[in-house]
């Protein structure tokens, strides 16, 4: 059980990284309030965690390009 928070944990930090760095991008260029882009990085990083292999997996694969 705890090799499943430990696999959770990792991808909420991967994902966390991820989705933060678009959202700053997306604050600059669109506008939008920084507390509701806060609340959907938040929402996102819990919903994507699980798949954080698959998302790593694409941006190797977008960097070797």
């Amino acid at each position: 059980m705890m090799w499943l928070w430990v696999y959770l944990i990792i991808g909420c930090v991967f994902c966390g990284c991820d989705i933060a760095r678009v959202a700053k991008k997306v604050v600059d260029e669109k506008g939008y309030e920084p507390v509701v882009v806060a609340v959907v990085v938040m929402v996102m990083s819990v919903i994507c965690s699980p798949l954080w292999p698959v998302l790593l997996g694409m941006s190797l694969a977008k960097v070797r390009r």
